[in-house]
């Protein structure tokens, strides 16, 4: 058993270095048994049987259970790792928790969201928080975001886009024990512990600008950046040719949007043969970008925790959406280890994502998050 157990009376973290399920659920449930939890959060590797995984680990602990495939796992136990299973459980004592599942949202619009979300007999008390998961193959983060902020008004929302460990085939939510794709699941949670939501990237805008010409938000895809072909547009900006642009130089230099004084991230996936870029999240027709370059990845990782810290004073959890670019920028930097020393005691949980949400934002190479005090 290796499941890095980390209580601080208000939660309890779990760490279960195998994806067998029989394997995970016993070193899981070993962790939380005697306790009066109210519910769990959990994030497992997609290598791991996640529909027999879901239902075996709502069976034995027999309280209310969200969660979803990843990434990759990240704990303070283990740093950025991978092929095993992460979870949190909420004490009853200082926690409520309730949710709701959103189905067939590839399709949706922010109106239906919203008009579900009224509908539903979820209870969210004040003051709240909310956790989104979402399925991060459906390309409705943008949708659904935006209709839970309408409907939540000022109670905010942070989420992660479930991964498949790089395969792109499948990604996969469950709610009480029923797995599913295509969907979203909403938990909304009311602490007396004090808490704080957080969003955090390494970037800082230049002055290189990106007007985009002519884009198909539907497919996340950019046909024109300042006239030209997006592909040649983007490589001019960058300087570099087309024939040189890659994943390495899209996760280098990032596009970024100001909204509100602020900049939020906006990643290319890939470049296609017809000269478009097909970028992470929808981009509309008319939208000015700017480039943007990274600034030491781990240093701010760790001014993040220390931030935390100062609000809500010593961290009982800090629940974070780590967005896949970040692994593997730390990966290709040789980074991950001095991130790994960073979390090293920290009561972090958290999953690599395929996109990140904030309130009615979806964003790209950022880690959003909740961070909440430790009981007394």
């Amino acid at each position: 058993m290796d499941s890095s157990l980390q209580q601080s009376k208000g939660v309890v973290l779990a760490r279960a270095d195998s994806i067998d399920p029989r394997v995970a659920v016993g070193e899981i449930h070993a962790a939380f048994e005697g306790l009066e939890l109210s519910g769990v959060l959990y994030f497992a590797s997609s290598r791991c049987d996640f529909a027999q995984l879901s239902e075996m680990l709502h069976e034995r602990l027999g309280v209310h259970s969200v969660g979803c495939t990843t990434a990759g796992e990240v704990s303070g136990h283990a740093g950025h790792g991978e092929h095993s299973v992460v979870a949190i459980g909420f004490l009853g004592e200082h926690f409520q928790l309730d949710s709701m599942v959103f189905q067939g949202i590839r399709d949706c619009t922010p109106e239906r969201i919203a008009d579900e979300f009224e509908r539903a007999p979820i209870r969210v008390p004040s003051p709240s928080f909310c956790l989104m998961l979402i399925d991060g193959l459906s390309m409705a983060e943008e949708r659904v975001s935006a209709g839970l902020a309408r409907a939540l008004r000022d109670v905010p929302l942070i989420g992660g886009s479930a991964g498949d460990d790089l395969d792109f085939r499948e990604t996969l939510i469950a709610r009480d024990g029923i797995t599913m794709s295509d969907s979203a699941a909403l938990i909304c949670i009311k602490t007396d512990l004090p808490w704080s939501i957080f969003h955090s990237h390494h970037f800082t805008a230049t002055d290189e600008r990106l007007v985009i010409t002519g884009a198909d938000p539907a497919r996340r895809c950019v046909t024109e950046i300042n006239g030209e072909p997006a592909a040649e547009g983007y490589a001019r900006a960058v300087g570099l040719e087309v024939d040189e642009l890659s994943p390495m130089v899209f996760a280098e230099h990032p596009v970024v949007l100001s909204i509100g004084g602020e900049y939020y991230v906006r990643s290319i996936q890939q470049a296609n043969p017809d000269g478009s870029l097909t970028f992470f999240c929808a981009i509309d027709e008319g939208l000015v970008l700017r480039i943007a370059c990274g600034h030491d990845l781990p240093g701010r990782f760790a001014r993040v925790i220390d931030e935390q810290r100062e609000r809500v004073g010593e961290l009982g959890a800090l629940i974070g959406f780590d967005c896949i670019l970040r692994r593997i920028e730390l990966l290709n930097r040789e980074q991950r280890d001095e991130v790994g020393e960073i979390l090293a005691g920290v009561p972090f949980i958290g999953f690599s994502t395929y996109g990140e949400q904030i309130n009615g934002l979806h964003v790209n190479q950022t880690m959003t998050g909740v961070a909440i005090g430790r009981a007394a």
